[in-house]
């Protein structure tokens, strides 16, 4: 079986070691309480899929000063390609989903990289934790 884990935080500091929570399917799965009940009810969630058109911007630059479209794209292209920053899409109605590989590896995220500043159609799964909104590229389609 393949695991979809979703994120990795520290919890806490205990007899001086770090306790990692982990996140299945937008579900919280202590380091200590690793039942096999709450891996089966976390596994059980279904992700919500998507497919959603915007534009491939550069996390960081975008949620600090605004920056995006063409006359940015050189310098969002050093900071994903080089710096190894974030990319996000960023839909015509402003909401903002930072992108992730799948499991099929690098190729499609790749791919968007390539298209950065540029208008792209991506599907596939939707987590949040908050306020912040991850989705995993299955599928890159121009348009």
């Amino acid at each position: 079986m393949c695991l979809d884990i979703r994120r990795v935080e520290r919890e806490g500091v205990h007899s001086g070691l770090a306790t990692p929570l982990v996140y299945v399917n937008g579900m919280k799965i202590s380091g200590y309480a690793l039942s096999s009940q709450k891996w089966e009810k976390a596994l059980a969630v279904p992700l919500e899929r998507k497919k959603l058109r915007g534009e491939i911007v550069d996390l960081r630059c975008y949620e600090k000063n605004g920056a995006r479209g063409t006359e940015h794209q050189k310098c969002a292209e050093l900071c994903v390609m080089e710096i190894k920053q974030p990319m996000g899409l960023l839909t015509a109605e402003g909401e903002l989903y930072q992108l992730a590989a799948g499991r099929e590896g690098g190729v499609l995220y790749e791919e968007l990289k390539l298209r950065l500043g540029a208008q792209a159609e991506v599907a596939g799964e939707v987590y949040q934790w908050g306020s912040k909104r991850t989705l995993t590229a299955r599928e890159v389609n121009r348009f």
